[in-house]
């Protein structure tokens, strides 16, 4: 077969794959089955019912997307080793909601800022002690930013400081999204899936994923968030973490 034999029947291919007459199966094409079910449509059948929509997302969010060991703690490596010190920052996420509520610590009600400090010194200062707390907080909206920055002025401890995103970091509609395939590959008519119905389901799945894993690499960005201390005052920051460790000091 020439090359431009081969260049028309590729083109073929594609078409009949556009039109659903056949896919393309990790570069084997087969013809689709006419009982085949289409992934995307059972998602947003799914998806259409309000009961089956995720709740407590940010538990969900920290549970698909767990963090790593360098991210549960964030250190300034370089300024670290150039001053012999191992300062580091615990990281938290917290909704919005859960700035505004009270919490106990000593047999007291406190504000959510006090309390985070309450869990520093509980820990103390050895191998599992940290100078300070990181709280990253988890915006999926407009209204979630605004609300935040209006509850940071309540901030009263100095070794709290927050991240807030600058702009919205939507994880609802992946959440949802993986939620949906775990329902649909529980269902009966799953035991039927062929090819076709496998690679949609990795493919949404991988997608979802992503989204994930990118909305989480946002929020540890300082291009993407903005730092606040005492007060709600704003803390000036550059590409490293090293101001914010400081501020903590």
């Amino acid at each position: 077969m020439s090359d431009s034999e081969k260049t028309r029947v590729e083109s073929r291919l594609k078409t009949l794959c556009k039109a659903g007459i056949v896919y393309n199966n990790q570069g084997i094409y087969e013809l689709m089955r006419g009982d085949r079910k289409d992934i995307h449509r059972l998602i947003e059948q799914y998806k259409a019912n309000p009961d089956n929509r995720p709740v407590n997302i940010l538990d969900q969010f920290l549970s698909l997307t767990p963090l790593k060991s360098d991210e549960s703690y964030l250190e300034a490596k370089d300024y670290n080793s150039t001053y012999n010190e191992d300062k580091r920052l615990c990281a938290v996420f917290a909704t919005p909601s859960m700035l505004n509520a009270k919490y106990t610590a000593n047999g007291e009600d406190v504000s959510y800022f006090t309390w985070l400090e309450s869990q520093r010194k509980e820990k103390g200062y050895g191998k599992n002690g940290y100078e300070g707390t990181a709280l990253y907080v988890f915006c999926e909206n407009d209204q979630d930013i605004e609300q935040a920055k209006k509850a940071i002025v309540e901030n009263d401890q100095q070794r709290v400081v927050i991240a807030i995103p600058r702009t919205p970091i939507p994880v609802f509609d992946p959440i949802f999204t993986l939620k949906a395939l775990e329902y649909i590959q529980k269902a009966p008519e799953a035991e039927n899936f062929g090819p076709y119905e496998n690679i949609q389901v990795s493919e949404s799945r991988k997608t979802a994923n992503g989204l994930l894993a990118d909305a989480k690499v946002a929020y540890f960005s300082n291009q993407r968030v903005e730092w606040f201390g005492l007060g709600g005052a704003n803390i000036p920051v550059n590409d490293t973490i090293h101001s914010v460790i400081n501020h903590c000091a």
